[in-house]
Formats: C-alpha cells, sequence, structure tokens
C-alpha cells in the first residue's frame, strides 16, 4: 500500500468520526433553519453523490433571514443545526441531505462541501463523487 492511500486512510480514520460525533446531539447556531421539513427530506435512499449541484440558486426568492451561502459554507464553520439552505444573489438555494442509516443527515452544497447539520463544514479539494474523505463519511453514514 503506498504512503499516499496510508495517509489518506490515517486522515479519513479521524477526520470522519469527529464529524459525526460533533454532531451528536447539538443544537447549536439554528440560524436560517427550521426543522419542521427535515424528516421528511432526509431519506436513505438518497444518492450517495449528488446528480446535480445544490449550489445553483432555484428561482424562489430566499426566505427572510437565510444566511449567504458564502457566510455559511466555509471549511471548518459550524453548519447550522437546523439548516435548510442559504441565498445566493437573493434566491434560495434548499439543502441538499443525503440521509443515514442512524437518522442522521449529510448536507452537501457545490460539489466540494458536506457538513452533518451541528458539525463542521468540510471542503475537498477534489469533487465530491471523486474524494476518498467524503467516501468515507458516506460508508459511515450509511454503515
Amino acid at each position: 500500500m503506498g504512503t499516499r492511500v496510508v495517509r489518506a486512510a490515517a486522515v479519513v480514520m479521524t477526520v470522519v468520526p469527529l464529524l459525526f460525533a460533533a454532531a451528536c446531539g447539538s443544537s447549536s447556531d439554528d440560524t436560517a433553519s427550521d426543522d419542521s421539513s427535515m424528516s421528511a427530506q432526509a431519506s436513505s435512499s438518497s444518492p450517495a453523490t449528488p446528480s446535480s449541484s445544490p449550489a445553483s440558486p432555484s428561482t424562489s426568492p430566499a426566505p427572510a433571514g437565510w444566511a449567504a451561502c458564502g457566510t455559511v459554507w466555509k471549511d471548518g464553520a459550524t453548519l447550522p443545526a437546523r439548516y435548510r439552505g442559504c441565498a445566493e444573489g437573493g434566491a434560495a438555494v434548499p439543502a441538499h441531505r443525503i440521509g443515514c442509516s442512524s437518522g442522521q443527515t449529510i448536507v452537501t452544497y457545490a460539489e466540494h462541501y458536506f457538513a452533518v447539520p451541528g458539525g463542521l463544514v468540510k471542503k475537498t479539494t477534489a469533487a465530491l463523487k471523486d474524494s476518498p474523505v467524503y467516501a468515507a463519511a458516506i460508508a459511515t453514514c450509511r454503515g
């Protein structure tokens, strides 16, 4: 096994448990959020990799109070525990959720960001579909 693979595996084994542990039972910043539709949107049958980028604004205006996507989606920031989406150019960018076997969800944004609501935002250098860190998070999520 190459040194690069061993290092990547070590990072995944360190980061992924921390990502999920940070979100369990968290009730951090609820800015731009409402939990009422969260469980309806989460589904264990959701695809592991988004087929289209949720970073594109919808044609709907963003609800009052939704934070700008550039403010929410920063590597190392905490994703609001009740995150529903963000605003980009005044338009809504709804949360793209992937359901986990534990009932938790992973939210993705712009093909390079993912987080568990209430947990730390992770930015991948590769697109999510090509990221070993994201793949490990999905594997852990799906159990």
